[in-house]
């Protein structure tokens, strides 16, 4: 403790928050003795405890479970020094002017000390005296106690500690913050992991006057994905079914036309014996536009030519029939009136009776949902069902309240005992065992008069002498 006092709790099995429990052993200076630290010895059968005021206390350890086998204790030589160290005084080896300002440094430190035991010394006497006239003022009458905060000297030393416990408390909640953030997600992944993904809780309804109960069906909710999935492949069939290729037919028999080559640009006649720079720049701009004119005209021509025995050789072959009207009616002709269309070589498959892997897949996807909305309804309807069951015990539960009103107005005789009432018990509601409710430990009234400080207590003003009351 911080007034060098050492406790001991004695651990409550039930509730380890529980700290009323324990003695108190005061070792160290009360002002100066802060413990600073502590730690067993080798073997653990002493205890040691080292404070701010230069003591190290010693205690003798007897723990309740047996001591596990010890270890000998290997001592390590010491290496003695080739020469000796003299112990001084402080006062041999200093000049004079040195040995009258260390004279005169510890003249003062002995006043202060000495000063200090008896401010202390008062100090102890003054608060037996304060504790004295607390215990005189708790047996008063409760119109007569005066208020602890009357009490008070200074409001300052209140305000200190409210500033120290408001401190140390920030300083406990900084501490659990991390537990409690490190609680949270551990029940929010749990609870997505387990029970968000559901689509209804797990319940149980049981029936009123039958031993008969009926159980929801435990199942997923249909993701996000599922749903993106089923329009992804709606949309994959009907690009399929746009973009989807008429069947091959038959070639039709066609005349064979030779498509003439085309040939070199040849030289006009009339240009005849010219020389190519003449042609470009000698023949005047007018004759150049003229020719220029007759070259453009004569290769659409050219091509037009071209363009008619192309279509020519398309033409079918005069006396020759189509080959798929012939097969068809050859056909018709050996197997009229018995027609086995999916046997045949060249059966088209109606547009919707095609089949491929996408149509499957969605056929699947539609079977997934039907089944989910089979189960969820099922699960609706059985929690329609508890609520109707709860409705149905809170008129019971009216209709008895009425019944002991009439009962207490007719005679005895002609009373009858009611059927047993039904009740709901938690186990009909689990879903509530996943809310969050938080419950703070009692604390004993003991335990409570110790940590609550005195200036936390706020009470009406009242004027009393303090210094008087202390002397009658």
């Amino acid at each position: 403790m911080e007034d060098g006092a050492l406790r001991v709790v004695k651990t409550n099995p039930t509730d380890w928050r529980d700290l009323s429990d324990y003695w108190q052993l005061s070792m160290h200076d009360n002002f100066n003795g802060f413990i600073s630290r502590m730690c067993f010895s080798y073997d653990e059968t002493f205890f040691f405890t080292c404070g701010y005021d230069g003591n190290i206390f010693s205690y003798r350890y007897k723990p309740d479970i047996e001591p596990p086998e010890k270890t000998p204790f290997k001592c390590t030589p010491v290496l003695r020094s080739a020469f000796e160290v003299e112990d001084v005084d402080g006062y041999t080896n200093l000049s004079l002017d040195e040995f009258l300002i260390k004279a005169e440094q510890d003249r003062i430190d002995r006043i202060a000390s000495e000063r200090r035991r008896d401010y202390l010394q008062k100090i102890r006497v003054l608060r037996e005296r304060f504790q004295n006239v607390l215990k005189r003022n708790d047996k008063l009458m409760s119109t007569q106690v005066i208020p602890r905060s009357r009490f008070e000297i200074d409001e300052r030393i209140s305000q200190h500690l409210a500033e120290r416990f408001a401190a140390d408390l920030a300083l406990v909640k900084r501490k659990l913050e991390y537990n409690v953030e490190k609680s949270k997600v551990g029940m929010v992944k749990l609870k997505n992991r387990f029970a968000d993904d559901l689509d209804v809780f797990p319940i149980t309804v049981k029936c009123v006057t039958k031993q008969v109960s009926v159980k929801t069906e435990r199942q997923q909710k249909l993701s996000s994905a599922f749903s993106d999935m089923l329009e992804v492949i709606e949309q994959k069939i009907l690009d399929d079914e746009r973009n989807r290729k008429p069947p091959e037919r038959i070639q039709v028999a066609q005349e064979t036309f030779k498509i003439p080559e085309r040939a070199a640009k040849r030289l006009e006649y009339f240009l005849m014996g010219l020389s190519p720079s003449t042609i470009e720049k000698g023949l005047g701009p007018k004759l150049a536009r003229f020719l220029r004119k007759y070259r453009q005209r004569k290769e659409r021509m050219e091509e037009r030519r071209r363009e008619w025995i192309m279509f020519n050789a398309r033409k079918p072959v005069k006396g020759v029939n189509n080959p798929d009207d012939e097969a068809a009616l050859a056909e018709a002709i050996e197997t009229i009136g018995n027609f086995k269309l999916k046997t045949a070589p060249d059966y088209t498959v109606p547009k919707h009776l095609r089949q491929s892997t996408v149509k499957k897949y969605k056929q699947l996807l539609h079977a997934r949902l039907n089944q989910y909305n089979l189960r969820h309804n099922l699960n609706m309807s059985i929690v329609k069902l508890r609520d109707d069951r709860v409705n149905l015990i809170d008129y019971l539960k009216e209709m008895k309240e009425r019944l002991n009103v009439i009962q207490q107005e007719i005679g005895e005789d002609l009373i009858e005992l009611s059927p047993p009432m039904p009740e709901m018990l938690p186990e009909d509601f689990p879903e509530t065992n996943l809310d969050i409710n938080v419950k703070l430990a009692e604390v004993p009234q003991t335990v409570q008069a110790k940590i609550v400080p005195v200036f936390l207590k706020k009470v009406a003003p009242l004027s009393v002498n303090v210094l008087q009351f202390l002397d009658s």
